[in-house]
């Protein structure tokens, strides 16, 4: 009997980070190819994924033409992230149902449940939440926990579709951290800080200035720069030793390149120092630094994961965030100025502040890796 034979497709950061696991724990028993769209072929370059990119085969992403795409493979079974961008994912599902081919598709975070099987994207979210209808969806779904698969019922998605099994790139991440070398840890803080021994305070943007309509400002009362804004004049204000501090800006992977060194150079900061850096891996970033800040990006939620003090600001709101550590009751969200410069004072002076501990579930590949084997 020739092994079963699974075709991975990915296009965005989260559901890319999610599916590599999966594709190595399958790598052993079926035989594996893998497409990238977007920002998934970094990650798979960065993490020695075999991968072809999508833009090799095709520059249409219609259903007809991955339906091609699929019958040239002859998969199995198609495994795939749940992107909210764009609809690739959801013609892939369509595409695979009118060959008579197995979809399983892959939730990679708390929020938009529904908005990724509509007939919407991002920037028309308005428009979904007015009608809340599931256009598209795959034979099954695998969810992080019990609380996306009630979210996901919720939202009109058939519960005997969906099945919790952990979240793959959580349990990675965490045996990452505890196998990662600190001389890398330690050769990252010494390069941040140009040799002196200063205290790194890293700031995880996001990208939802070009993700809302008609933009993050609007959408939610404030966007990455704001906040960013926001959590410089606090440190300015309060913190009496800032040549000992680094404010890293981490620029998510959606971002334009270029886009905040161009904020940077309008600043007007002296004993502080501020850069931009996005090119050193997540792990080690994440373990150089004393803090954590950011919105509700899930660099937050990895760096909670590494057991680091974490803050999320979100001061403007005009909503609630889709912030699963805020819905788990782990993390109240700053929503004044006041507030967040009251917690620098308190960080500052050397009082613990942002710890909060979440337990990963560990055996997440070993639960996605039973359900696949058993659907195919």
């Amino acid at each position: 009997m020739r092994p079963k034979k699974v075709l991975f497709f990915s296009q965005d950061p989260g559901g890319t980070n999610a599916l590599i696991p999966i594709i190595r724990e399958l790598g052993g028993t079926s035989y594996i190819a893998v497409i990238g769209k977007d920002n998934a072929i970094p990650i798979y370059e960065r993490k020695g994924i075999p991968f072809v990119p999508i833009n090799k085969i095709t520059n249409r992403f219609d259903t007809e033409s991955i339906k091609k795409i699929i019958a040239d493979y002859q998969p199995d079974m198609v495994l795939t992230g749940t992107g909210a961008a764009d609809f690739f994912e959801r013609y892939i599902w369509a595409a695979s149902r009118e060959l008579f081919v197995k979809s399983v598709a892959v939730l990679d975070s708390w929020c938009y449940y529904g908005l990724r099987f509509s007939n919407y994207t991002f920037k028309e979210i308005e428009k979904y939440e007015a009608k809340r209808e599931i256009m598209y969806l795959p034979d099954r779904l695998l969810v992080m926990d019990q609380d996306a698969k009630t979210a996901c019922v919720k939202e009109g998605i058939d519960g005997s579709i969906i099945y919790p099994c952990g979240q793959p790139f959580f349990q990675e991440l965490s045996e990452s951290f505890a196998q990662l070398d600190q001389k890398d840890v330690v050769f990252y803080q010494q390069k941040i800080s140009s040799g002196d021994k200063k205290k790194i305070i890293i700031y995880a943007s996001d990208n939802l200035s070009d993700s809302f309509p008609p933009n993050g400002r609007i959408f939610w009362g404030y966007d990455e720069k704001t906040i960013f804004l926001d959590i410089l004049s606090a440190i300015e204000k309060v913190c009496t030793k800032k040549e000992k501090y680094v404010l890293v800006i981490r620029p998510h992977p959606k971002e334009k390149k270029g886009t905040w060194e161009k904020v940077i150079d309008n600043l007007d900061v002296k004993e502080l120092k501020v850069i931009v850096d996005g090119t050193v891996k997540e792990e080690i970033a994440i373990s150089s630094a004393d803090l954590v800040i950011g919105m509700w990006s899930m660099f937050l939620t990895e760096s909670i994961i590494a057991k680091k003090r974490v803050i999320s600001v979100q001061i403007g709101a005009k909503r609630q965030a889709p912030f699963i550590l805020e819905e788990k009751g782990l993390l109240e969200p700053i929503l004044d100025k006041r507030e967040l410069e009251s917690q620098f004072k308190r960080y500052f002076s050397g009082e613990d502040i942002g710890n909060i501990r979440w337990n990963v579930d560990m055996k997440a590949v070993e639960k996605a890796k039973k359900y696949i084997q058993k659907f195919l």
